[in-house]
């Protein structure tokens, strides 16, 4: 699982920029979550890769949500921030009777866990995460 924030401080992000109409820059956002501007780009660069956000490039340029804020959920910036690593066994040793075996073995349960995960996340949106703040 994303064990590095990442889902949360995007959360963050999206709520943010529902609760601040027009463009807002990334120094503006960085500054409402206490990081650095960098990190908030990166965040903005997947969540804008997977359709959830719009970027105006330039000096007058920011970002805002590309869609409704009570029509994108919890799980779509969940999915934004997903990566290869996300529930990934490692390999690190083919040799290994529990190490090539542990992929297969897990498959069905780490299946069944983030099913369980979608449910929550698919039936919460932005804007009711902003109407709680």
């Amino acid at each position: 699982m994303q064990n590095d924030g990442s889902f949360v401080t995007a959360v963050h992000v999206c709520v943010f920029l529902d609760l601040n109409e027009g463009l807002r820059s990334s120094k503006q956002i960085a500054e409402s979550i206490g990081t650095n501007p960098v990190l908030v780009r990166r965040l903005i660069g997947k969540l804008k890769d997977h359709g959830l956000v719009k970027v105006a490039r330039g000096k007058m340029g920011g970002c805002q949500l590309a869609h409704q804020a009570s029509d994108i959920t919890l799980w779509e910036v969940f999915l934004a921030m997903r990566t290869d690593t996300h529930f990934r066994v490692r390999i690190r040793n083919e040799e290994d009777q529990i190490a090539s075996g542990l992929p297969e073995a897990l498959e069905s349960v780490l299946a069944k866990a983030e099913y369980a995960m979608k449910q929550p996340l698919s039936g919460t949106t932005i804007r009711q995460v902003a109407s709680k703040i």
